[in-house]
């Protein structure tokens, strides 16, 4: 028998960004130390370089429409590499 409560997550909610890595691209409203501290209080690690480590990327409408096809051959060239040494 499964309970509902098996599929609660399982995770702190005060620290909702807890094992993400977060970066931040393009034009924004608030300074990257801003969202590097409000990345930290919520638990997440902050990078200023975007890397293949970077999970989240928090970036400006217009960064994200200039750049959406270069992040998706980057990601796709990591996810192939994983791959291909894998065995």
């Amino acid at each position: 028998m499964i309970l509902i409560n098996d599929f609660r997550p399982n995770y702190d909610s005060s620290l909702p960004l807890s094992g993400y890595i977060l970066s931040s691209a393009g034009r924004l409203a608030s300074s990257a130390s801003t969202i590097q501290k409000e990345v930290e209080r919520l638990g997440g690690t902050f990078s200023t370089k975007i890397d293949p480590s970077v999970g989240i990327i928090i970036s400006s409408q217009g960064f994200k429409q200039r750049f959406h096809f270069s992040f998706s051959k980057i990601i796709l060239r990591f996810c192939f590499e994983k791959m291909k040494f894998k065995k």
